[in-house]
Parts: structure tokens; sequence; C-alpha cells
């Protein structure tokens, strides 16, 4: 909310101390004097109203005591006290996904991090300079598009237009906005890898699968989900981006790859 105090015979500099465009007040945390807060409370939001007060006898600044001070207030947001994380909260916001606590901190701090990494590799490779696409890359992304499609049972154009969310994209659209870009971030993560000797484990794989079953209630054998999911080499590159990217994260204080001259790549996956 917005304040701002009036009354005779005060300084310019004691008028302005009494004055803000923007303050965060909590009800009954008593941080304006006796009196103030209880003014506040049921007054519309966006519409001026006085608040009347008188300063105590043994106020801070002299030529404010029992002085009777008149402050315009207008309130721009209201918002209600934040509630206490308690396990039964997490199991209602979350549907019964999530059941304590711990839990709910867990999967927060894991968003976080996943953020983190995400910004990290997003930094290192808008420096980085990609000087041409394989035509090989391009077929193999047009070739999975074409089976994913398949699986959808719907042609290639109407698969584009659910996955963006978009009427009217079309697909030379999408091989320059979508198709070709994610190949270029294939590109720089292999480099890094081929050049960290950054692989996909079966450790990795198993980990993924094992994802991709809580995840998405998959029960199939590791060859169905695999073929489900685009085939195993599609996922060992998904592997693979995801380890760089982490890789970057966790060295980006020293990592070569988010310094500022832009590197030049044109290792293939």
């Amino acid at each position: 909310f917005s304040f701002e105090g009036t009354g005779e015979g005060l300084s310019a500099d004691v008028l302005a101390g009494m004055k803000s465009d923007s303050y965060d007040l909590v009800i009954g945390s008593n941080a304006f004097i006796p009196g103030f807060e209880d003014q506040m409370i049921g007054k519309p939001r966006n519409e001026f109203f006085d608040v009347n007060v008188t300063f105590p006898a043994d106020y801070q600044e002299a030529s404010l005591q029992n002085k009777a001070i008149t402050f315009k207030c207008k309130i721009f947001e209201i918002q209600s006290a934040p509630s206490e994380i308690t396990d039964a909260l997490v199991n209602q916001l979350t549907g019964g996904q999530l059941k304590t606590k711990a839990e709910f901190l867990a999967y927060v701090k894991d968003s976080l991090n996943g953020q983190n990494i995400n910004a990290a590799f997003e930094a290192a490779y808008a420096k980085t300079e990609i000087k041409g696409i394989p035509e090989k890359e391009q077929k193999y992304q047009d070739d999975l598009l074409e089976k994913d499609a398949q699986r959808a049972g719907v042609s290639v154009e109407e698969y584009i237009q659910g996955q963006n969310q978009q009427a009217q994209i079309t697909l030379e659209q999408y091989n320059k906005d979508t198709r070709d870009e994610s190949i270029k971030r294939e590109m720089f993560a292999f480099a890094i890898a081929q050049k960290e000797n950054i692989t996909a484990n079966d450790e990795d794989m198993q980990a993924l699968l094992n994802d991709i079953r809580n995840n998405n209630q998959e029960t199939g054998t590791d060859g169905e989900i695999y073929s489900k999911y685009g085939g195993k080499g599609r996922l060992i590159r998904s592997v693979i981006q995801n380890k760089v990217a982490e890789f970057i994260y966790q060295n980006a204080k020293d990592s070569p790859y988010v310094a500022d001259a832009a590197e030049t790549t044109t290792a293939k996956p």
C-alpha cells in the first residue's frame, strides 16, 4: 500500500519520512504506531482513505510526540498469510502424488536444480556458433517426427500443430524453429561429450527406463519402452545431452563453455 502523512509545523525531512509509494504491511506485526493497522482492516483496494493517528508521547522523533497526523493511504493488493506446510496440506495440494512435507521440499529442490542446470546449458549454448547442420541429422529428425505422428495416428502436419499448440505453424517453420534448433543443441552437447568423454552407460539407461515407468505408468519391457519412445538411440542422445548440461552446471565457474569468447563446433553426434 502507499501512504503519505500530513501535519502542521513539521519539517520537510520529517514529512518525507512519513511517505512511501510502496510498502508491504503485515497486519498484526505492529510495525506502525498503535491504531494505524486497526484502521487498515476492511478498507477496499485502489481507493484513497484517511488513517488518523496520534504519535506516542515517547516517540523517538521529538517533533512527532503527541502529534495528531493524518495519513492518506491506498491499498493495492491484499494477500492472506501463507499456510504452514504440513503433510496434510502437501497431500491435499498434490492430490496425493506427494504425501509428506519432506517429499515436497525434495521435489522443489529437484525442480530448482533442474532449472539451474537448464539455464547453465542455455547460457553456454548461447555463446556457441554452430556452422552447418548435417543433412543426415535433418533426415534422422524427420524420420523420428514421422514415426511420432504415426504412433499418434495423425498426419505430420497435425502432429506439429498439436505439439506446438499453434493453429498456423507450417512444416517449414517447424523445421527451422524446432528441428534445426534441436539439432544444433545436440551438436553442441555431443561436441562437449566427445571432448569430456561423457557417455551413457547401462546404469544411466536403466535409470531413465525406471523414470519413464514411474512417471508415465509404463509397464512394458525395456525393448517395448525404447520402441514407444523413438528407439534406444534417441534416448541415449537425450541422456548424454542431460549429462552434458549437468556437467556444465557443476563446472560453470571455471568452465570454458561459458567463457565470453564464442566457440565454434562442427562435431557430429
